[in-house]
C-alpha cells in the first residue's frame, strides 16, 4: 500500500497532504463499474481511477465543499459535494464516514452556522462534533482546504509561513512581500479571517498593486480578526482600498507606519462606507504636514466608522495649523474614547493637552516628545482622567504647572497614575520638583513614574518632599534616576518607602551603570518595609552580595508576589541557581520575571539546568495597577 500510495501522492496538489487522514478501496455504484479509489488527505477528498499498476486522477474536491454526508447501516456512504455527487460502498464505509467527519470538525473549527448536512440510517449513527482543543497546522490545513476550494495552487514558501505560525499560534503573523506571490488571494485572507487565535495582520512591503485587494479581503472577509497593520510602503496604488463589513467580522483596529500620506488617506478613505466600528486608529512615522494633520481630523470626525474610537495614536505629525477649539470639539464628539498617545508633534501642544484634560471620557493620555510651553491654567481636569504620561517633552515650569494643578486638584476624587519621564537634567529635575511643591499638591497619585528623571543631592530632597505629599501613593517608579551620589540619594529614598504605604517600587538602573554597594544597602535597608508586594531591581550589577541581600529581603516580606531581576552580575551558574532555588521557596512569589540576560550571559539553558525549566514556567507578570479597585475603595 505504501508505494501505491506514492503513487497517489504524486497527483497531490499540494506535497503538505502526504499527511493521510484515511484510505480506503471505495467501489462505486455506478453504471460503469470500474476499479477505483478514493483518498481523504488533511484538506481534500480525491478520486483515483487505477487500471492494473497504473494510478490517474479523475477529480479533486475541498473538504469545504462537501455539502452533505449520508450513512446508510452497514456499508453505503453518500457525498454530496458542491460539484459532484458520490454514492459509495465499503466494508470500512462507518470508519470512513466517521474520518471525513473529523477532517470537518478540524476545517470547521470554531466556525459556527456551517452548512454541512449529517443524515445516518438509523438516526444519530454519525454525528458532527466540534471540537474544543486547537487542532495542530489548523492555518496550514485550512489554507489547502481553500487552496483546493478555489483550485489555485501556491508557492511552498506560502504554506511554510502558516505552517511555521501554526508551531506557536500567538494573536498575529506577520507577511513581508515574499508573501505575495500567489495566483489567487482568496485562500489566504479566508485562511487568515478564520483562525482563532489570529487576530492581528501585520503585512510589510507588498507592492502596491497585491495590498489594497489584498488588505481589503482580509478584513472583509475576517471573524476573529480584530487589528491589520500596514508598513513601509512609499508607493501610492492606483486601486482603491473599499473595506466592507462581512457578516461575522470583528474588525476594529487600524495601525498605519512609516507609509507616504497619500498611501494613508487611501486606507482610511477605504472606510468611508464601512458599516463596522473601529475602535482604534495609530498612525505613526509617516510625517502629515500641517494640512495633512487637519485633513485626518476632518476624516475621523466625517465617517461614521470612526464615531466608536476607543484608542487614538498619532507620531511624526504636525499640529500648527490645527485651533485647539477646532480639535477639542473634533474630539468631543467620540464620546466613547478612553485613550489618545501623541508622540512628536510639531508646534505647541499645551493647549491640546488642555482640551484633552477636559474631555469627559479619557482616562488615559501620553504625550511623548512634544512641546508644551504654553500655561494651562485650569481648575481640575475631568474626573475620568486617571493615566498622565509627559515623556522626553520640552515642558515649560508654567506648563507643567498647569497640568499638574489640574491633576492634582482639591476637586478632583479619583486617584490617578502620573508619569514624567526623560528628564535626564538634575537642574531640570531640581526646578520641576519645585514647580510640583509650589501648587500644594493634593495626595492624588496612586501610581508615580519618574523613569529616566534624574535625582541627585541637589534635587533628591525636593524630590523625597512630593512623594510625602502624596499619602496615596501605592507604586513608585524610579528606573535609571539615580545615577550620580547614590551614596546619599538612595539612603533618603529608602527612609521615604520604610515609612510608606508603598506597595510597589521599581528601582532599576541603566544597563551600563549602577553602584553595587549603594544599591546592597538600600536594599538591607528595606527589611522593615512589610507593605512591598512588587520589587523591581533590573540592571542593577549586585553581584553575589547583592543577591544574598535580595534572597533575605525576598524571604522577610512577608507579602511579595512578584520580583524582577535581571544583568545584576551573578558571578556564576551555583550563584545563579542558588538565587533562584531560594525565591522559589516562598509561597507568596507568584511572578518572576526571566532573567534572560543573567541566563545568557552565563550560558545556561534547559537542558543543562534542569531547575531552570521551574523558573521560565512561572508567568511573567509586571506589576499590574488596579486603579478602579483602589478608587472604588476610597
Amino acid at each position: 500500500m505504501s508505494t501505491f500510495l506514492k503513487k497517489c501522492s504524486t497527483f497531490f496538489q499540494f506535497p503538505e497532504e502526504s499527511s493521510v487522514a484515511h484510505v480506503d478501496g471505495l467501489d462505486l455504484l455506478t453504471v460503469n463499474r470500474q476499479k477505483s479509489i478514493i483518498i481523504l488527505t488533511n484538506a481534500a477528498l480525491y478520486k483515483f481511477n487505477i487500471d492494473n499498476d497504473n494510478v490517474s486522477l479523475e477529480s479533486s474536491h475541498s473538504i469545504l465543499d462537501l455539502a452533505k454526508i449520508f450513512y446508510r447501516e452497514p456499508n453505503e456512504i453518500v457525498l454530496n459535494f458542491v460539484d459532484q455527487k458520490y454514492h459509495l460502498q465499503t466494508t470500512n464505509s462507518f470508519t470512513f464516514a466517521n474520518s471525513i467527519l473529523a477532517q470537518c470538525s478540524i476545517i470547521y473549527f470554531k466556525i459556527n452556522n456551517i452548512d454541512l448536512v449529517v443524515e445516518s440510517l438509523p438516526e444519530n449513527l454519525i454525528t458532527y462534533k466540534e471540537l474544543t482543543k486547537r487542532p495542530i497546522l489548523l492555518l496550514q490545513t485550512r489554507f489547502l482546504a481553500f487552496a483546493h476550494h478555489y483550485k489555485v495552487k501556491t508557492i511552498p514558501s506560502n504554506v511554510k509561513v502558516f505552517k511555521n505560525w501554526d508551531r506557536n499560534p500567538v494573536s498575529s503573523i506577520t507577511l513581508e512581500s515574499s508573501t505575495e506571490r500567489i495566483q489567487n488571494i482568496n485562500a489566504f485572507t479566508k485562511a487568515i479571517a478564520w483562525d482563532p487565535n489570529l487576530f492581528s495582520l501585520i503585512l510589510k512591503s507588498f507592492s502596491p498593486e497585491h495590498i489594497v485587494n489584498f488588505a481589503s479581503q482580509v478584513v472583509s472577509n475576517s471573524i476573529f480578526l480584530r487589528a491589520l497593520h500596514l508598513s513601509n510602503y512609499r508607493i501610492s496604488s492606483q486601486n482603491e482600498f473599499n473595506f466592507t463589513l462581512g457578516p461575522q467580522c470583528r474588525f476594529e483596529s487600524i495601525n498605519i507606519s512609516n507609509c507616504i500620506t497619500t498611501f494613508v488617506f487611501s486606507v482610511l478613505n477605504g472606510f468611508k462606507n464601512y458599516k463596522g466600528k473601529i475602535k482604534s486608529i495609530s498612525i505613526s512615522n509617516c510625517a502629515l504636514n500641517n494640512i495633512d494633520s487637519l485633513n485626518l481630523m476632518n476624516i475621523i470626525a466625517e465617517y461614521p466608522c470612526f464615531k466608536h474610537l476607543t484608542s487614538f495614536s498619532l507620531e511624526n505629525a504636525s499640529f500648527e495649523d490645527i485651533i485647539p477649539e477646532k480639535f477639542e470639539n473634533i474630539f468631543q464628539m467620540f464620546t466613547k474614547i478612553k485613550e489618545i498617545y501623541l508622540n512628536n508633534i510639531n508646534g505647541d501642544v499645551s493647549k491640546h493637552v488642555k482640551a484633552l484634560l477636559r474631555h469627559k471620557n479619557l482616562n488615559h493620555i501620553e504625550i511623548d516628545k512634544c512641546t508644551m510651553k504654553e500655561a494651562t491654567t485650569m481648575e481640575s481636569s475631568s474626573e475620568n482622567i486617571v493615566v498622565l504620561i509627559i515623556r522626553d517633552c520640552i515642558l515649560s515650569q508654567e506648563a507643567l504647572k498647569g497640568i499638574a494643578a489640574s491633576i492634582l486638584s482639591k476637586k478632583r476624587k479619583k486617584l490617578c497614575v502620573f508619569g514624567l519621564q526623560g528628564f535626564m537634567n538634575s537642574d531640570q529635575s531640581l526646578l520641576y520638583m519645585n514647580t510640583l511643591l509650589e501648587i500644594s499638591p493634593q495626595p492624588d497619585i496612586i501610581e508615580f513614574d519618574f523613569h529616566g528623571f534624574s535625582i541627585d543631592q541637589n534635587s533628591v530632597n525636593s524630590f523625597i518632599e512630593f512623594l510625602k505629599t502624596q499619602t496615596n501613593l501605592l507604586y513608585l517608579g524610579v528606573r535609571a534616576c539615580f545615577r550620580k551620589n547614590t551614596n546619599v540619594t538612595l539612603p533618603l529614598l529608602a527612609d521615604f518607602i520604610v515609612k510608606s504605604r508603598l506597595s510597589g517600587i521599581d528601582i532599576s538602573s541603566d544597563k551600563l551603570r549602577g553602584t553595587p554597594q549603594s544599591y546592597v544597602s538600600f536594599i538591607n535597608s528595606l527589611t522593615n518595609c512589610k507593605s512591598l508586594t512588587s520589587i523591581s531591581f533590573m540592571n542593577t550589577r549586585l553581584g553575589d552580595s547583592g543577591a544574598q541581600s535580595i534572597i533575605k529581603l525576598a524571604h522577610e516580606l512577608p507579602s511579595l508576589e512578584e520580583i524582577s531581576l535581571d544583568n545584576i552580575d551573578l558571578p556564576s551558574k551555583t550563584s545563579f541557581i542558588n538565587l533562584y532555588s531560594r525565591l522559589l521557596e516562598i509561597a507568596s512569589l507568584r511572578s518572576i520575571q526571566t532573567p534572560k540576560n543573567d541566563i545568557q550571559r552565563l550560558d545556561l539553558s534547559n537542558d543543562s539546568l534542569p531547575s531552570l525549566k521551574k523558573i521560565i514556567t512561572i508567568k511573567k507578570d509586571e506589576f499590574t495597577k488596579n486603579i478602579q479597585c483602589t478608587n472604588t475603595s476610597i
